[in-house]
């Protein structure tokens, strides 16, 4: 740390009058000149108040004021002038501006920051200026000392001053919503786009119907993503920073960083640049003679197309020694942009080889609503310091996202109708939250499963569904006849299934569901009625007019064969009714471990039986009186064809009996 300047001012008041100006002639030579002469003059028989007073001169060198000047001080600039104290409201976006104060020419390469700053507050870390800044919206309250230190030199080394500041962050007032997002209706690929506004807020939260939106990050463009530039040797305007229907062509392709380096520096930048097209040194590395362009012009284009929501956008950037970026034509951050920004220009200042090649986050929350839904343009000018720079160096990536605090702006850029939902925003400080009214997204209906044909038999009724992702709030009406056949509405029917009346022909069916943002139409499902034989039919076919008119014969009941199975039954069976058969069994075979099950499945067909189908199932218990009879597993429902059914029963302890029970559906 440097002594005082005013402690020297007190001092020189003993100095004689005939010495002043030998002070100031002493004051205006360079510091590499004052020292030799300070020892001289300390041993040439001057006073002993004229050697201190030099030899301080001297020590002090470009950090050192003469009698009468202003001492040398770091000062506050904004909010308050020259206060020690800066006092900001939590939540509240803070600029907080330091300057190197002195009368006498010095030079200042970096400043340092010591202390714990309050969370939300970062050193902008200007360098090669009397300038700094504390920026940000610091969201942690409390009293917070800090040292500021100017040095000399860069990586905070040489001679040095400081000062200390207290900044106070006060507790904010309870936060409010003071503009409510906005919701409405939408079709799939929109754009859309909510906000709401806040005071005192610390974090944003936004929420689709009451759950915290997943944090996560997309990388829409990549470090490696394709690009066309340009090292320009005329003026091309600026239409190239925007639309995506420029033509660049003619443009060189990389797929990568472009730059180049030549230096024997201990960074290199050629690992970050595209080692196939990105070296750029035949085009932008001159000589004091030949001097050659300082900017190269880059057009990456990109696609939105996804529809996760983003409420965050950065861009990350590796630059040497500067650049200017655009989305869609709209200038979205800079770095050592000279003003004005011509199309040669070169860049206003120069980047630390180390810190180039360390991807460095630009904040675009607040241009998100620049990207749009479907082609967009990333446009970027990277300048060089100069022509004869041994190395030039340019690459970035576009992220967005959702993160932990958010911004209170949230966009979908291409939006699908599972985006439907109720959107609300949190909005918190040290004091405490606010929940906005939801922005309700409302989605055209689209049909997931259209409602399926189904056979009944005459008289019967069928239920018919539809599954439909819809944004409430919707209707559903169902209507008789072909799809967009509305002179026949089924009354009642306004759910997402319903169940006709009893059919005695087939019919269509189709549903329209709607909302307010649209409506969608189902196909239409046809309702087949089947005129299904029965006993009647059979009986008609197997016995003679007069036999029919007579029950005792022909009444389900009867068993005019006299073999032991009434004609109902043998319907059932598929036996017939008027030829002694033996009762239907299955055949068995086996031993000591297991029984084998042999039958055949008939199929059922002929007069009586259309439309109808004959299931068997093998069922066992130990106890043929009381039961159970349990299903014997696979052979719980065996659909009729004529085929051959072969089972196993293993064995069980005691005695096992089974039977085939026979039904026909419907």
């Amino acid at each position: 740390m440097l002594p005082s300047p005013r402690l020297l001012t007190t001092r020189r008041r003993g100095v004689p009058a005939r010495l002043g100006s030998l002070l100031m002639l002493l004051q205006r030579s360079p510091l590499v000149k004052l020292l030799p002469e300070a020892r001289v003059i300390s041993t040439s028989g001057f006073s002993d108040a004229l050697s201190w007073a030099v030899t301080a001169i001297a020590g002090l060198g470009a950090f050192d004021s003469v009698s009468g000047a202003t001492d040398l001080a770091i000062v506050q600039t904004t909010p308050v002038a020259n206060s020690p104290t800066v006092t900001v409201t939590g939540g509240s976006f803070l600029s907080f501006r330091f300057d190197v104060v002195t009368a006498v020419v010095v030079t200042i390469a970096t400043f340092e920051i010591s202390g714990p700053l309050p969370t939300g507050l970062v050193q902008s870390g200007f360098k090669d200026t009397k300038t700094d800044f504390l920026t940000g919206v610091p969201v942690q309250t409390g009293t917070f000392p800090v040292t500021i230190t100017a040095w000399e030199f860069s990586n905070n080394t040489g001679r040095s001053i400081s000062s200390n500041f207290t900044i106070v962050v006060t507790s904010p007032p309870q936060p409010q919503i003071t503009a409510q997002p906005a919701g409405g209706n939408f079709h799939d690929g929109d754009f859309v786009s909510l906000l709401a506004n806040a005071s005192s807020a610390y974090s944003y939260t936004w929420k689709k119907n009451d759950v915290a939106l997943p944090v996560e990050n997309t990388v829409i463009v990549s470090s490696t993503a394709p690009r066309r530039f340009l090292v320009p040797t005329v003026d091309p305007g600026t239409v190239w920073r925007s639309g995506s229907t420029f033509n660049d062509s003619a443009w060189r392709i990389a797929n990568g960083g472009i730059g180049y380096d030549v230096s024997t520096a201990q960074v290199d930048y050629l690992p970050h640049i595209d080692p196939v097209n990105g070296n750029v040194q035949s085009l932008m590395r001159g000589t004091a003679s030949v001097p050659k362009p300082t900017s190269a012009l880059i057009r990456i284009p990109f696609t939105m197309t996804g529809n996760t929501p983003l409420s965050t956008l950065s861009l990350r950037v590796k630059t040497d020694d500067g650049f200017a970026a655009w989305i869609n034509g709209t200038e979205v951050a800079a770095k050592n942009k000279p003003t004005p920004l011509l199309w040669n220009s070169a860049s206003a200042g120069d980047a630390i080889d180390a810190e180039a090649i360390v991807f460095r986050s630009f904040n675009l929350n607040s241009f998100i609503t620049t990207l749009r839904a479907g082609e967009n343009i990333l446009a970027i000018q990277a300048m060089n310091a100069v022509s004869t720079s041994s190395d030039f160096l340019f690459n970035c990536e576009l992220v967005g996202g959702i993160e932990a605090s958010n911004t209170r702006r949230l966009i979908i850029p291409a939006a699908q109708s599972a985006d439907a939902g109720s959107y609300t925003l949190t909005v918190t400080n040290s004091t405490g939250a606010a929940t906005s009214d939801p922005a309700v997204l409302v989605f055209p209906p689209s049909i997931e499963t259209h409602p399926l044909a189904v056979s009944i038999i005459s008289g019967a009724t069928a239920t018919l569904t539809v599954e439909a992702a819809t944004s409430p709030p919707w209707t559903y009406q169902w209507y008789r006849g072909e799809k967009g056949d509305t002179t026949q509405p089924v009354a009642g029917a306004g759910g997402l299934s319903f169940t006709t009346s009893a059919l005695t022909q087939t019919t269509k069916y189709w549903v329209r569901i709607t909302n307010p943002a649209g409506s969608v139409d189902s196909n239409a499902a046809t309702v087949t009625v089947t005129v299904m034989d029965s006993f009647l039919t059979w009986k008609d076919a197997n016995f003679t007019p007069a036999e029919v008119a007579d029950p005792a014969i022909s009444g389900p009941d009867a068993d005019p064969d006299g073999d032991g199975t009434a004609n109902d039954r043998e319907y059932i069976f598929g036996t017939p009714p008027k030829t002694s058969e033996p009762a239907f069994a299955p055949g068995l075979t086996g031993g000591a471990q297991s029984v084998t099950l042999t039958f055949t499945a008939r199929k059922a067909a002929g007069p009586g039986y259309a439309g109808r189908a004959r299931h068997y199932a093998i069922e066992t218990t130990g106890d043929v009186t009381a039961g159970p009879w349990t299903p014997l597993p696979l052979y719980t429902d065996i659909i009729a064809n004529d085929q051959v059914v072969t089972a196993a029963i293993p064995a069980a302890p005691g005695r096992t009996f089974c039977r085939l029970r026979v039904t026909l559906t419907p």
